[in-house]
């Protein structure tokens, strides 16, 4: 049923919930995981109307610690891929996921209010109103 799962992860504790999750999934179905970050990007910067650079101490940062989680989530005995995305984070996912074909997305909701979400907005909401595969939300 599933073979592939996309795993959205800010490391933060809904993210390693979801995470958790996952990895039930997958031992179960003998799935991969795709472990994603993905990091905001303006979006006057992916039409070069900006140069917009993320430090490389950050990016470097970023990715050590996403390899970190995937080594954890091997010593589970499930194979993974991390990858950390710049873009706008809801549309980076849905496109990766459907880029890899992902069976199901996994993803953490940290549960803002009516008020949080119209000016943060919610990335878990688009993934799950734009994804082309099926969307399991881990909430507290």
């Amino acid at each position: 049923m599933f073979n592939s799962i996309l795993v959205a992860f800010d490391n933060q504790a809904q993210s390693k919930k979801a995470l958790d999750m996952a990895i039930e999934v997958a031992k179960k179905f003998e799935a991969n995981i795709y472990l994603v970050t993905a990091i905001s990007v303006p979006a006057a910067s992916k039409h070069e109307l900006l140069d917009y650079k993320i430090d490389d101490q950050v990016r470097k940062y970023i990715e050590e610690a996403l390899k970190a989680t995937a080594e954890e989530v091997e010593k589970e005995g499930v194979k993974v891929e991390p990858k950390v995305l710049y873009d706008l984070p809801g549309e980076a996912i849905v496109q990766y996921a459907k880029d890899k074909n992902v069976n199901l997305i996994v993803i953490g909701s940290n549960n803002r209010n009516a008020l949080g979400r119209m000016f943060l907005g919610s990335v878990s909401n688009y993934v799950v109103h734009n994804a082309h595969s099926p969307v399991m939300v881990i909430k507290e």
